[in-house]
Formats: C-alpha cells, sequence, structure tokens
C-alpha cells in the first residue's frame, strides 16, 4: 500500500470516531513500517560497521610507497624504512637474516633503520607488520641508488636519443642489465609536502624492452656504475620537463639570500607577474613553477630513503629568452642545501650537469653561475661544452652521463682518476697580461678537437681559442692565449689594463676558432667569466 496516495488512506472515509476500524486499519501498516525502519536501521548499522572496518584497515598500518617491489636498497649505510599506523601499534621489519622493531608514534607515524648491509644481487623480501598488518616487498637487491632530477634532458628517454643518434642504438638493443633498477615519478604539483607518490607503480629491471623508457642519462650513468662496480644499481627519477629550479628547492631552504627570500615571499601569494619582475627571477607560467610545488609531489615522499646522491640537469628553464638567469648559483645552493637537509646528510653528493652549446643568449652567463655553484662542498659538474649543437635536447646523452660518473667514481667509490677537466681557480693581471690558475689540471693542460663518441684528438702546440679581456670599460676583445705550466698566459692589444677574463663566452662554438682547452685526460675546461664584471651589460646580452 502506497502511504502517498491519498484515496486509501485508511482515515479516507470511515467514521471519525471509530476506534476499532482505526486500529484495525492501522495495524497491517505499524507492523510494516516498524520492520522498515528496523531493517534501515540495520543497514546504517552494518553500512558503519563497514566503513569503521575499512577505516580502520586503512589507518592499522602502511608501508611507504617507495619501498615497492624490484627496489633496491643501499648498501654500507643505515636502511631507513618507515610508514604510518595505529599509534601504539608495534611494527616489525625483517630483510633476510636482520630484523628491528618499533611503535607508532602518537601522530600516526613510524620509521626505523635497519643496518647497513653490503652489496647483493640475490632477490629477497622486505617483510613488514604493523599491528595486525602483513606486508611483503618482493624481490629486493641491495646495491648502490641515485636520484636523478632536473627538467626535459633529464627526462630524455634513451629511445629518443637512439633514434636520433644511431651510436646509442646498440647499447639500447643490448640492455639487458636485471640488476639495475628504475623508479620513475611523475605526479602533479602539491601545495604541500605530501607523504605518499600515490601512483601504485613498482620498480622497473631494465631489460631491451624497458629501457628506452628510462632517462637516457640516469640509465647511462647507471650502467657504467653497474659495469664499474659490479652491484646493483637503482636510479630514482623526479625530473618534469619545461620547469625551471625553484619549484625543486624545499620552500624551506629559500633563505640565506635577498632573491631566495624574496622568491619565496611572492611564491606564497602565487604572485606570478612579481616572481617575473624581479631580478634574478622567474618567469612561472603556473603553480607548477612556484617554490617548492615540484619538489612536495614528487620529491618529498622518498626523502630520507638511503641512497648514495643526486643527479642534477636542469637551468634551462632560467635562462631561456626574457629570463634573467642571475643568482642561479643560489638557487642551485639551496636546492643542495634543501635535500641535503630533507635527507639528513650532510655531505650527500650532488652532480650537475653544465648546459651544453645552444643560440640562447642566457645559457652563456648561465654556464657561469653553475660553475660557481661548485662553492657548495661535495658537489661536481660535468662540462659538456665541447659536444656538438644538437638543439636543445642533445642525443649524446653517453658523455654525458659518463662525465658524471667520473665524479661519482673518483669521489665515492675510490677510484684514483680526474674527474672534471680544468677548472677556473684564479686569474692575476700584470700590466696587459692575465694569468689564469685552474683546479683538475692532472697531468698537464693541452689543446684538443673533439667529436661526439669518439675521444678527443690532442693538438700540441695549438694556441688557445676563447680567451676574451676586459678593461675599466667594460668592453670585451679577443686575447690570444697560450698554456704557460700549468695555466694559460693571454693579452690583448686592444686591451692595455685588463681587470676580466672569461673563456669560451658564447652562445656557440666558432666554427673558425673552436674552444680548445682541455686537460690531458681530454676533458674540457669550463666556460668561465672571472669577478670584475660578472654581471656586466655585455655578459647578459
Amino acid at each position: 500500500m502506497d502511504w502517498d496516495d491519498e484515496s486509501t488512506h485508511p482515515l479516507g472515509d470511515g467514521p471519525p470516531n471509530n476506534c476499532v476500524v482505526l486500529a484495525i486499519a492501522f495495524f497491517p501498516r505499524i507492523l510494516k513500517a516498524h520492520y522498515m525502519i528496523a531493517r534501515c536501521l540495520r543497514m546504517v548499522f552494518a553500512l558503519l560497521l563497514t566503513i569503521s572496518a575499512g577505516a580502520s584497515a586503512a589507518v592499522a598500518g602502511e608501508l611507504a610507497d617507495i619501498f615497492a617491489d624490484n627496489m633496491v636498497l643501499q648498501q654500507q649505510m643505515p636502511i631507513r624504512v618507515w610508514g604510518t599506523g595505529t599509534p601504539g601499534a608495534a611494527v616489525t621489519v625483517t630483510f633476510g637474516l636482520e630484523s628491528q622493531s618499533s611503535v607508532v608514534e602518537d601522530q600516526g607515524k613510524w620509521s626505523l633503520n635497519l643496518p647497513a648491509m653490503l652489496a647483493s644481487g640475490e632477490p629477497r623480501s622486505l617483510r613488514v607488520v604493523i599491528g595486525t598488518e602483513h606486508v611483503s616487498v618482493e624481490n629486493v637487491l641491495v646495491g648502490e641508488v641515485w636520484h636523478a632530477s632536473g627538467q626535459s634532458n633529464m627526462a630524455w628517454s634513451l629511445a629518443a636519443s637512439a633514434k636520433k643518434l644511431p651510436g646509442l642504438s646498440r647499447i639500447l638493443m643490448e640492455a639487458d642489465y636485471p640488476a639495475i633498477r628504475y623508479r620513475a615519478i611523475k605526479r602533479r604539483e602539491q601545495r604541500v609536502e605530501q607523504w605518499r607518490i600515490g601512483d601504485g607503480a613498482d620498480w622497473v629491471e631494465c631489460t631491451p624492452k624497458t629501457a628506452g623508457a628510462f632517462s637516457a642519462v640516469a640509465l647511462l650513468f647507471a650502467r657504467q656504475l653497474h659495469l664499474e662496480l659490479g652491484v646493483p644499481i637503482g636510479i630514482i627519477e623526479t625530473a618534469w620537463g619545461g620547469h625551471p629550479i625553484e619549484p625543486f628547492i624545499p620552500v624551506a631552504a629559500f633563505t640565506e639570500h635577498p632573491v631566495l627570500e624574496q622568491e619565496r615571499r611572492l611564491g606564497e601569494l602565487k604572485d606570478l607577474e612579481g616572481l617575473k619582475a624581479m631580478v634574478g627571477g622567474v618567469w612561472a607560467r603556473n603553480e607548477s613553477w612556484l617554490p617548492g610545488a615540484i619538489y612536495n609531489a614528487r620529491i618529498a615522499p622518498i626523502a630520507g630513503y638511503s641512497m648514495r646522491g643526486a643527479l642534477w640537469y636542469q637551468a634551462e628553464s632560467n635562462c631561456g629568452t626574457g629570463e634573467d638567469p642571475r643568482y642561479y648559483s643560489e638557487k642551485m645552493k639551496a636546492l643542495v642545501r634543501g635535500w641535503r637537509a630533507a635527507w639528513a646528510q650532510s655531505d650527500m653528493p650532488v652532480y650537475f650537469v653544465q648546459l651544453p652549446q645552444y643560440p640562447s643568449p642566457g645559457w652563456r652567463l648561465m654556464r657561469d653561475e653553475q660553475r660557481r655553484a661548485l662553492s657548495e662542498p661535495n658537489t661536481g659538474m660535468a662540462v659538456t661544452i665541447d659536444l656538438e649543437l644538437d638543439g636543445i635536447h642533445p642525443a649524446n646523452k653517453l658523455e654525458v652521463a659518463e662525465r658524471l660518473a667520473l665524479w661519482a667514481l673518483g669521489r665515492d667509490y675510490g677510484r684514483i682518476i680526474p674527474v672534471s677537466g680544468p677548472l677556473f681557480r684564479s686569474a692575476s693581471f700584470e700590466g696587459d697580461q692575465a694569468r689564469i690558475a685552474f683546479d683538475h689540471v692532472g697531468e698537464g693542460l693541452v689543446t684538443g678537437s673533439k667529436r661526439d663518441l669518439q675521444a678527443v684528438e690532442i693538438l700540441e702546440g695549438k694556441s688557445v681559442n676563447g680567451f676574451e679581456l676586459a678593461g675599466v670599460d667594460g668592453v670585451w676583445m679577443s686575447a690570444s692565449a697560450v698554456i704557460e705550466g700549468r695555466g694559460v698566459r693571454c693579452k690583448s692589444d686592444q686591451v692595455p689594463e685588463p681587470i676580466a677574463v672569461r673563456y669560451a663566452y658564447a652562445s656557440t662554438m666558432p666554427e673558425d676558432r673552436p674552444w680548445n682547452l682541455y686537460n690531458r685526460a681530454g676533458l674540457p675546461a669550463s666556460p668561465f667569466v672571472s669577478e670584475g664584471l660578472r654581471y656586466s651589460l655585455e655578459n647578459r646580452d
């Protein structure tokens, strides 16, 4: 019977005082109403139990999702493992013969450290018990772990490089390295630091079928380490193409310099125009360009994952047309300090790529800004200025990766090898001449000629191209230069009293006078500008 149908209502046409009739008429309906109410109450109660059970399961225990099948754990360091759970719940983590226990804190978080272990290519399981929750991560190796980040040249895939540069095709076809594992994180920007990655993905083993999608620089770096060290290598890649450095830096690291502090204030206000207008600012296109936005989404969820160090290939989006590369060195140092603080690893090595040739004026000053970031301890820079001009995404990522690997092998793995080409140390001026001293001279300075994927041809006795001098008027003039001992001496008849010197300072290399300063290890000298006219108009334009 439909209670909304007035024609059948029990009070419709009956005598108004006939209680018996009313009672008889209402009784079935009362019973049905009671049944329906009881049924609804049971359904609501069951639903509440289900929701409560689901909520209990969600908070009973969860392992941070960077810990996933096929991962690599860092050797020779305490291995931090963390997650969430119900406050007070017991936590036990077991890997191989090692087991550690802890308790979920009042804030619902837990973490513990497994003891340092030696590298092993034997697949094992990481087992975690949080209260009544059991989590198992399979096919886990122990070796060396590196974080690779930056913009599109770091994200640029091995398949894309092999398509442009046939010399890499064989490497791709033979990329059967099951002990190299790769984890890409591609989450969009976030305003606050995230705990979870949230993509449900696992680490990926390197095979000829999977390697093409990996970052070319990161994979070729990992391949070099794997071949040299003979241990598993893990790469966590967080690159995002077309973005400046600001969103990769933790917001808390925008300190110790007025430009950084101003960027932080304007970023909190989402003032894109203000960021664009300030000296040393950034042309923020949207919120994914704001300070900390990519760090919050992609890097914060892995902060603390035990690893050896980090690789960085970026700067293009801080020195394009109309963009201001000044003070990038301060931003780079903030990135390094911010990441080290997030990992609680004050000496974590960070090795980065100096921009190669490209016909954009801002890249000239940017290369020197990148060089100046080397004042931050335990950093290293792969110089690429001698590699062939090949668009904004050069295909030759092999030699880029090999030069990054030199820093890691020499600094972190005990190899007695040259790690860099000549780096500017100082300049002295005597009359009409300048004398330049370098670090990383090794067995001596030479001139040379380079073609991609080929060894440097040493050219004994050749004059050094690419040096310029300027006086107090700030006008730069070409200078003749020769190697003298472990340094370079240069002069220009048009600059009788020089106060500044620079080398390889142009967007691209002149075809008739290619930059040609190397050390005997075949590693190129970095472009530089001495202090005298660092931010002159001529340097920026």
